[in-house]
This record gives C-alpha cells, structure tokens and sequence, in this order.
C-alpha cells in the first residue's frame, strides 16, 4: 500500500476530539484552563472536542504540547483508553506521573510502530521462553549469539550494548533511545499491530545500565508483556523474573565464576573489586554486584555495601553525564540518528522507498527522518551492521 503525504495539511487525518476529551478527563484539564493556555476562545475549543471545527495543524501541536503527547495521537481514529494516563502501561510509582517528556516519547514510538507494521516489511522472530530462568537465559544468550569469546573479546560497554542492540534488532524487533527523566522509568516494550518495539531511556545511564535494560525489556517482548520498566525497582512477579534473566545473560554463572576466580582485587574492597568484574564483562556495576552475591562469591548484603560505598565516593559509575545518548554528540549525521533510531528502521524506510512502498517524504511524516538525512542515516546504518556482523562471526568459531 502506498501513501503520499506531499500535501499533507490537506490530505491528514481528522483531527479526534474524543481523543482530546479522553486526555483532558484524565489529567484533570478543563476545557476554559486549557482553551486559556491556548490562547483561544472556550468555545471554539468545545467545537474543535466536538468535531464541530477542524484545528489548524499549528494548533494540533500546541494542544500537544500542552497535554505531553504527539500530535499524531490527536488524529488516531481510535481513541484510547487514557483512565491510567497511558493504556497498558505498568506504573513505577501510582503517586508519581510520567513527565510530559515521557508520555510524549511513548506515544510517538507507538505510532511509528504502527506505521512501521503497515508500511514496511517488518518481520519478527521472537524467542520462545518457558519461565525457567537458568535455560531461558541460556536461549536468550543463544539466540544473540553472545558468546563468551564475543564478549569478552569487547573493548568496551559501549560496544557490548551496539552489539546486544543489533542482534536484537537481528529479530526484527525495532528499538528506540529516547531522553526523559529518569523517575519516569528506564526501558518499555510496546505492542501494536501485532508488533514489538523497544524504548530506553538513554538519559544519565551509562552503556552497561542500558545493556541491561534492553535485555530486561527482551524478556518482556517474549514473554508477551508490554509496559514500562525500572529494572531496580521491580514489582510484581514478571519484573522479577526479567531481571533474573536479563542479569544471567549478561553475567553467567560460570563465566562469572572465571573471572571471579581470576581476579586480583580483593573482596573487602566493594569498588574495586565489582569494578574489575563489571569491567571485565562490560556490564552494569550494579547488577554485577547483586549477581556476586546471588551466586555467593560475596558474603549476604555485598550489593547494599556496594552502593553505600558509591554513595560516599560521590559517583554512580551507572551514571554519566555525557547527555541524553551518551558522549558528545556526533558531527556525522546518520551517526547521530541511528543512535535513536537504531540500525533497522532507516535501512527498512529506505528499502521501502527504493520499492515504491511508500514515498520518499513519508520519512519524515511517518518516521521522523528527512528524507535528505535518509541516505546517510541507512548508509552509517549499514556499516555499523557490518561491523557487528563481523563480532558475530567471532562467535560461530
């Protein structure tokens, strides 16, 4: 099916008011407050609710704005159930709403999944789990051909996360790094269309946190549970289990067991001691330390001492403040999208293209991306997919 949005003011969606009632009802907004912010008479804004009026688009985006969404979702035919401020999402603190920010993110990644299930050809291989954490994490290491050679053989967390992000992608399953405060949560998976998309928050977490994180928001994808996650402070029983997961993946026992075995810092140091570990398998500091005690190479509370000896160092290593995607920004373009993006999507876009699928201007209608930043943002796609490929080989020797 092909869509061409060149005239896009004429050829949108209708705007839904019922939407617009269902956001006010569940933010406690009334309708003279937001008309005020807004700058327009009430009434007016009662017809536009009504679908008396249709809104200009510049007013579509301030009413967004004002109400922490996309202005894609105000032009959804069908209108959400919005009586826990998102549908389908776990909350990490009932007392506490997602930021605006945060809201906004989950919405626009949920309607560029939606797009991405109707206009390209999105396939996805998901990895069958049988709640058992030793043999799920065990397929889940298979399945990413994470091997103990390729990861040991990582310079660095940041390419433990490029590599764990890839072979995600590999499944077909698209992720997106998005910058919202960090009480809001720290990864989602959503669900649309009968496909799976990932978010994490890439704000002040380092490369590790985020490795973590992703693996954390896998197991839900295969266990088929969309949501938001904070994977340090899990509730209920599925948060549980994917960190149980998601932590032996990334440090198995007995590969943990080796490198406990040889490491030469001593256990009475908590800081230098999960610092050579965490290292070593290019990992979050923190899980590191909670997997040294669940597997008792360190005696019962090592992780709660862990974290009281960061707290009078001053600085979380799980932390940085390098910006919302990590370091400086790069100069090169399509570097810089994919680091949002991922590698899948701008290669999936352009293919689509290339096969008339969709047109060249729905990039960036659809997806956000200029079609002139198309090219290089598929291309630094591209290398960035042989370089990984080239790490997974290693790992079929």
């Amino acid at each position: 099916m092909k869509i061409n949005l060149d005239n896009w003011a004429e050829n949108r969606p209708t705007f839904n008011g019922g939407t617009l009632f269902a956001l006010r009802a569940a933010q406690s907004v009334e309708l003279d407050s937001l008309a005020s912010a807004l700058k327009i008479d009430t009434e007016e804004l009662r017809e536009i609710e009504q679908g008396e009026k249709e809104p200009s688009a510049a007013l579509v985006g301030k009413i967004a704005d004002k109400l922490g969404v996309s202005k894609y979702l105000l032009y959804r035919s069908d209108t959400p159930d919005f009586t826990d401020r998102e549908p389908d999402f776990r909350r990490l603190d009932d007392d506490s709403p997602i930021s605006p920010a945060g809201v906004k993110a989950i919405a626009t990644i949920r309607q560029r999944l939606r797009y991405a299930a109707k206009f390209l050809d999105l396939n996805q291989v998901i990895i069958p789990l049988v709640r058992n954490v030793e043999s799920d994490s065990a397929a889940m290491r298979y399945a990413l051909n994470l091997t103990t050679q390729v990861q040991l053989s990582m310079p660095s967390q940041k390419d433990l996360f490029r590599y764990i992000r890839y072979q995600i992608e590999q499944l077909g399953i698209l992720t997106f790094s998005i910058s919202a405060p960090t009480t809001d949560f720290r990864g989602f998976a959503i669900y649309e269309l009968e496909k799976w998309a990932i978010g994490f928050n890439s704000k002040d977490w380092s490369w590790g946190a985020r490795s973590f994180t992703l693996l954390h928001e896998l197991v839900h994808v295969c266990i088929g549970k969309a949501g938001l996650s904070d994977p340090f402070r899990p509730k209920g029983e599925d948060e549980r289990f994917c960190n149980k997961v998601a932590s032996l993946v990334l440090a198995p026992s007995n590969l943990l067991a080796q490198i406990v075995e040889a490491s030469p810092r001593e256990k009475s140091d908590p800081i230098s001691f999960v610092k050579y570990a965490a290292n070593k398998l290019n990992v979050s500091y923190h899980m590191l330390a909670i997997r040294l005690e669940e597997d008792r190479h360190v005696n019962k509370g090592y992780a709660s001492k862990w974290l009281a000896e960061i707290a009078k160092d001053g600085r979380n290593p799980d932390h940085f403040t390098g910006g919302g995607n990590g370091g400086p920004t790069s100069q090169d373009v399509g570097k810089t999208k994919i680091s949002y993006f991922g590698n899948l999507l701008p290669i999936l876009i352009s293919e689509a293209i290339r096969s008339s699928k969709i047109h060249r201007n729905d990039s960036l209608k659809l997806f956000g991306i200029k079609y002139k930043f198309l090219n290089q943002t598929a291309s630094a796609a591209h290398d960035r997919v042989h370089q990984q490929e080239e790490w997974a080989l290693q790992s079929r020797d």
